[in-house]
Formats: structure tokens, sequence, C-alpha cells
């Protein structure tokens, strides 16, 4: 997991948050962790240095609660927070809220038992639409893992923020963006 977040430091913005999640603090200094926040090329440097040398903190268990009505909002105010040229153009995708990832997506997806999947699109994305097409595909749908982003935030800001990011993101394939496009 630590392998997979370092290297998703690469390509994402908020590089010192996933550094703070997945490395102990006696191997990275919080004075060094501002630091880097501030240099984006020395935390992909840093990153690529960690990959292979810093241990993963142990499986974190689940200690923040959001109820799922409260965690369910929270996704509707990321959803009404997009700009209305963007929003017009999901008014046809469902965006719902699934506790864990069943054991099938996880295996589609060749993911480790003990990777954690935030989200997930599933449909045809904008820009792969066509009159063309034969009918009779399912409409697209955004899901939101609640479990894993529970687990993964230590506090509500955290957890709002990584909704956003988070539905955001699954937005972003529905518009034709591949992970390496997205900048979370």
């Amino acid at each position: 997991m630590l392998k997979q977040a370092a290297s998703g430091v690469l390509s994402r913005t908020s590089s010192c948050d996933v550094l703070k999640r997945y490395a102990s603090v006696d191997v990275l200094p919080a004075a060094l962790l501002d630091s880097l926040f501030e240099h984006p090329e020395r935390t992909r440097v840093l990153c690529r240095a960690l990959v292979d040398t810093v241990q993963p903190m142990p499986p974190r268990k689940r200690t923040l609660t959001i109820p799922e009505p409260e965690f369910q909002a929270l996704v509707q105010e990321a959803l009404d927070g997009l700009p209305d040229e963007y929003a017009k153009l999901i008014t046809n995708v469902a965006v719902v809220v699934e506790e864990e990832p069943s054991p099938e997506v996880l295996a589609d997806l060749e993911m480790e038992e003990d990777e954690d999947l935030l989200g997930l699109y599933q449909g045809l994305s904008l820009d792969k639409e066509s009159f063309f097409q034969a009918g009779g595909q399912l409409p697209a749908k955004i899901s939101i893992y609640r479990g894993p982003i529970l687990r993964l935030c230590r506090t509500k800001k955290e957890v709002v923020q990584e909704v956003r990011d988070t539905v955001v993101h699954e937005i972003g394939h529905h518009f034709g963006f591949d992970d390496d496009d997205m900048p979370y």
C-alpha cells in the first residue's frame, strides 16, 4: 500500500498529506514534511527514494465515525460545489455511497487485500459516447466508498476534503480523464 501511495504522490497535489498518512514521524520529521509541501519537486524525489525503504504503518482500524446520512450529505455537498457547466454534464450519472467495494470489484481491479479503493467510476465516459453506439448501456455510476475513506482520514476535515477529492476524481473519469491526467 505504501508503494502505491508513494507512487501516487508523483501525480497528486496533496503529496504532503499522503506522506503524513503513510510514513512514520521518526522517518520524516514534521519540519521536513512542511518544507516538502512547499517544494513539490523535492517531494517527488523523496517519494522515489522512499518507495522501497519506508515501512508502512500498520493498517488502521476505523477510529473516526461519521454516520451514513452525514457522509451522504458530504458527497452531496461535493456535487453541489461543482460549477454549473460541469454539473449539467453529470445529470445522468448515478452517484451512490457504499460501505465497502465488493470482493468482485477488487478482483476486477486486481487490487491487493490491504489496498483501499475510495471511489469507482463505472460507465462510458463522455468522450467515448456516440450516437452510433449500440443501445442497452447502463447509465454511468460513481460509487464513493465510506469505509476506506473513514479508515484513511483522521479528522472530519480530512474526510470532507477526501470526499470532495474522490468525487471530483471519479467525475474526471466521466469526462474521459485517466488517473495520470488528474491531480488527485
